[in-house]
């Protein structure tokens, strides 16, 4: 469309616009798997790597944006689907947008890895309240669409898990397998007939055993800690969320899993310090600021609280749960025109949401 606009040999290549590429752990750069149109105000919003300012560095979003369109003004351009990235980004930020995904998700347009990333996004209620829908998307003939559903069977007890995927144990792809032996960990077995109850612990076996191959790496044993979890077993969850911090010391799934295990198991006392770690060692991510922040909430101390959900909230402002627990926070420290504007702000920019509505009316008198 723009080609002719690049005449050198590297921007005239045609992955270096359509396919951007990522460098990975500072090493490894590897380009999108799809082909597509340039659009940098888009990737400026979800925070995708963008094409032309990438190159043309200096230049922002916008400037790139009008460039496209003053030389394609006269094309006709072709029909697109609605972009997904933006209901994908919205969900990912705690924003309900289940309709919109199951849409995604139903929608053969859209390619596999799309469809299936729709349907790994899908809230707990959606999945419990829609099951002719997940049970249609479990019978998909992508491999890729089941394997997202069934992470978002994940989300349900145990016993409505087993409603959707009682039907799946012969699932012929590995991949799937393995996820439907996650999600079937803690199932009581003995209510089960004995046909049913070899084929789930088939599925353990097949589970345990493929794991042992990725054993040396961190998250594999927080896979299997929580794989123990799941079976109430927590002496051998603890013992694998310490294993994976004996490879790695840092690392973030296993400080903040492990911490809640103490947190679980009456140990709350010993979960702080895991937490001021997992901050020290990742101060830009949210999670373990949201963490250390529930922790200072357990211990009462709200001031604390507060400093972490404010980290947190700068990091990532859309982010609801820290939204909602950060105006809670202000609310308890008599900080209501704080909370009150941090409430309307974020429902300003981001929608509706009934909770959130519910305390911006709590606060306003």
């Amino acid at each position: 469309m723009a080609h002719h606009h690049h005449t050198d040999d590297k921007a005239s290549q045609c992955v270096n616009c359509h396919m951007t590429a990522t460098t990975y752990m500072g090493v490894d750069a590897r380009r999108d798997h799809s082909f597509r149109v340039p659009d940098p105000l888009l990737s400026h919003q979800v925070g995708s790597p963008d094409a032309c300012t990438t190159c043309h560095t200096g230049q922002t979003p916008a400037w790139a944006t009008k460039a496209i369109q003053a030389w394609v003004a006269d094309l006709q351009k072709p029909p697109q689907k609605p972009e997904f990235a933006t209901t994908f980004m919205a969900a990912d930020q705690g924003i309900n947008k289940d309709k919109a995904l199951l849409n995604i998700a139903n929608d053969g347009g859209y390619s596999a890895i799309v469809r299936a990333s729709a349907a790994l996004r899908l809230s707990p209620n959606q999945v419990a309240n829609d099951q002719q829908s997940i049970a249609d998307l479990l019978n998909d003939e992508s491999w890729m669409i089941r394997l997202g559903t069934v992470r978002s069977v994940m989300q349900l007890p145990v016993l409505q898990r087993w409603q959707l995927l009682s039907a799946h144990l012969d699932e012929p792809v590995q991949a799937v397998r393995y996820e439907i032996a996650r999600a079937l960990a803690g199932l009581p077995l003995y209510q089960r007939t004995k046909t049913q109850s070899d084929k789930v612990q088939r599925l353990y076996k097949e589970f345990i055993t493929d794991s042992a191959f990725n054993s040396g790496m961190p998250d594999m044993q927080v896979i299997l800690g929580l794989f123990s979890l799941n079976q109430q077993d927590t002496l051998s969850a603890e013992t694998y969320f310490r294993q994976a911090l004996t490879i790695t010391p840092d690392y973030q799934d296993a400080l903040l899993n492990l911490a809640d295990l103490y947190r679980a198991t009456g140990r709350d006392d010993k979960a702080g310090d895991l937490l001021k770690l997992a901050v020290k060692a990742h101060p830009n991510a949210v999670d373990p600021h949201y963490a250390l922040a529930l922790w200072y909430v357990r211990q009462k101390s709200l001031p604390d609280a507060q400093i972490e959900l404010q980290k947190a909230y700068e990091i990532q402002p859309g982010f609801r749960p820290t939204t909602l627990a950060l105006a809670l926070v202000m609310e308890q420290l008599n900080q209501r025109e704080k909370a009150y504007k941090l409430v309307t702000s974020w429902l300003n920019t981001y929608g509706s949401d009934p909770q959130l509505e519910q305390l911006r009316q709590r606060l306003r008198y």
